[in-house]
């Protein structure tokens, strides 16, 4: 994962043609639709997200020819369609020879729903764009051509599952919040709260 691309994008508010096109799109792999997201990653086979945010569809490319990436977004606006709320959910996976495996091990172990996550609250950028060809460059772009806006946002909380450490695939989860909402609580313990409520993991049997 490029992750300076994750710090930089939460507060990007440059126009469209600054930042990178769409990626060249593969076919998605990851069955998902309102409500639902058949994820299935090591310990998790589906994802339910919460009836409030709106499915914006997903696309899968490769990621700076070291991953397969398939990306897939759930969002809350107001009626101007600046974001309130939005998940981010990504699934990926080394492409063979490429790189080492992923690894977290400096971020926080936490259990939702009986899996293992490892949860961090990242450092915000208002200062760059994501670098083109990144994951939150490709991101931004999609969620812009859903006809979203981004206002000024809070800290992004990232939540990874893997079968282990240096697996070579990953369900990655992000929750970006506008700063409106995030002035409540901005702590760690507050963003996970609100990060947490609308989602429920579901094990594979």
């Amino acid at each position: 994962m490029r992750r300076i691309a994750v710090l930089a994008l939460v507060l990007a508010l440059a126009p469209r043609s600054a930042r990178a096109q769409l990626p060249d799109t593969l076919q998605r792999q990851v069955p998902a639709g309102p409500g639902d997201l058949a994820a299935k990653v090591a310990g998790v086979c589906r994802v339910q997200v919460a009836p409030a945010y709106r499915y914006l569809g997903g696309q899968r490319f490769i990621l700076q020819e070291t991953a397969d990436a398939e990306q897939h977004f759930y969002a809350r606006a107001d009626s101007s369609g600046k974001i309130l709320q939005l998940y981010w959910f990504q699934v990926e996976s080394k492409l063979p020879g490429k790189g080492a495996g992923y690894n977290y091990g400096r971020d926080s172990a936490v259990t939702i729903n009986d899996l293992p996550f490892a949860v961090s609250l990242r450092e915000a950028r208002a200062d760059a764009d994501p670098p083109p060809g990144s994951d939150g460059a490709a991101m931004m772009d999609f969620v812009h051509a859903a006809g979203l806006v981004f206002p000024p946002m809070g800290r992004p909380l990232r939540m990874v599952h893997t079968a282990k450490p240096g697996a070579r695939q990953e369900l990655m989860v992000i929750y970006l919040e506008s700063r409106a909402m995030a002035k409540a609580d901005p702590s760690f313990d507050g963003v996970f709260k609100r990060g947490r409520r609308a989602l429920r993991f579901f094990a594979c049997h």
